[in-house]
């Protein structure tokens, strides 16, 4: 039979259980998302999984959080988003190791990166000459290395408003697949938790 120090010490341990991975937004696996913009109102989407990111660059660490949504979409809160904001990026394409897709964008790195179907050309984010190598954890505790190059252009939407898009090139270590991720920054307040 335990003492009630010892009852009163356990739940205290209990409670300052921390999530094992960095949740920026705090939202949880299985929870429904409604977002409030334009394309994606029609339905709702649940968080299928959660993935951290961790980064270094030139010896500074940088979080961030992938919220993993049906339909190929993610939420990704991170350093690139500006405060009460995050990226809605959709999975553009994805494939298998291509050695010459490794020259394309290593030539983009120094000018700019071009969908020729769409004629549309991204410019490099920084002065990267090589990508970003990302530890990914996820809530199911799996772990993977990513590269990462990151590139941006300025759009217009419906309105001809301009607005930055990005362009996220993430290749797989261990396998090599590569997923290209566009999207765009949106603002907290246009996702809601159902």
């Amino acid at each position: 039979m335990e003492t009630l120090w010892q009852h009163w010490t356990k739940k205290k341990e209990e409670k300052q259980v921390v999530s094992p991975i960095h949740n920026e937004l705090g939202f949880k696996s299985g929870q429904i998302l409604s977002l409030d913009v334009l394309d994606y109102r029609a339905r709702d989407y649940t968080v299928l999984a959660i993935e951290e990111h961790l980064r270094t660059i030139d010896g500074k660490t940088f979080y961030s959080t992938d919220y993993v949504l049906e339909d190929e979409l993610r939420l990704r809160a991170c350093d690139f988003a500006t405060n009460k904001s995050c990226w809605l990026l959709h999975l553009h394409d994805e494939f298998a190791f291509d050695e010459n897709f490794v020259f394309v964008i290593q030539d983009a790195l120094t000018s700019h990166f071009a969908f020729d179907d769409e004629g549309i050309a991204f410019t490099p984010v920084g002065n990267l000459t090589k990508p970003t190598k990302i530890h990914v954890l996820n809530d199911l505790s799996e772990e993977s290395t990513l590269s990462l190059w990151t590139f941006e252009r300025e759009a217009k939407d419906e309105a001809g408003q301009p607005f930055c898009e990005l362009l996220f090139i993430e290749q797989d270590e261990e396998t090599g697949w590569f997923r290209l991720w566009r999207g765009s920054e949106i603002a907290i307040e246009h996702v809601f938790v159902l």
